[in-house]
């Protein structure tokens, strides 16, 4: 507005305020029954990726926190999976999987990120390692799983320093059998500046094809 921001609807435009930061849209656009193929295709596509993505909203507000506030985690996380994961198969959009980008962000990262398969109590062992073999410690990580091609989601943030080659860390409650596929994604966490590591260390299960 000419004095600032304003609230509600002003003729054709709508103001309001989103993170302190005022704006103005113009109205929704209805769409008429006569859209195109790729019209629709690409509807479909972006609740396609919404629908992926959605279990893993809380998580993302940690690993695309630091890395654009011009929109919402999850709105940033949605566009660039919408690029990055959307394959055509037949006509109809279907989300890739091992596509998926879960990070954005500006940390280092470590060389390789190993997965024990879990042992008679259910766990999981996971740890570190740097291609020298040098004991590199980091700030932390976020490990996030996936039940190949479901939307069945399990995360598990360590805040706690990560000392590269040393030791496996216990991952408790995860709710795995060894008879299904799993993909899984780890990046490096540091909780008391807020930040991750950009796209980091993936892993499938050994009789998921990885190319």
């Amino acid at each position: 507005g000419i004095w600032g921001g304003f609230g509600g609807r002003v003729g054709t435009v709508v103001g309001g305020s989103w993170k302190g930061t005022a704006y103005m849209r113009g109205l929704p656009t209805h769409y008429t029954a006569t859209q195109s193929e790729s019209v629709i295709f690409c509807r479909k596509a972006l609740r396609a990726v919404i629908e992926a993505l959605r279990p893993l909203a809380p998580t993302l507000k940690l690993t695309f926190g630091d890395y654009d506030h011009k929109m919402s985690t999850f709105n940033k996380a949605a566009q660039i999976n919408y690029h990055a994961a959307i394959e055509n198969v037949d006509g109809e959009p279907v989300v890739n999987y091992k596509k998926l980008i879960l990070s954005k962000g500006f940390l280092k990262c470590f060389d390789m990120f190993f997965v024990d398969d879990p042992g008679q109590d259910g766990n999981w062992y996971v740890g570190a390692i740097q291609y020298t073999y040098e004991q590199v410690e980091f700030p932390g990580f976020i490990f996030i799983l996936n039940e190949y091609g479901t939307n069945n989601w399990y995360s598990y943030v360590y805040d706690q320093p990560l000392i590269t080659g040393l030791s496996d860390i216990e991952i408790e409650g995860f709710p795995i059998t060894s008879e299904k596929q799993y993909l899984g994604w780890a990046f490096v966490y540091d909780k008391s500046l807020g930040q991750v590591s950009e796209r980091c260390r993936d892993f499938f299960s050994p009789h998921i094809n990885d190319d």
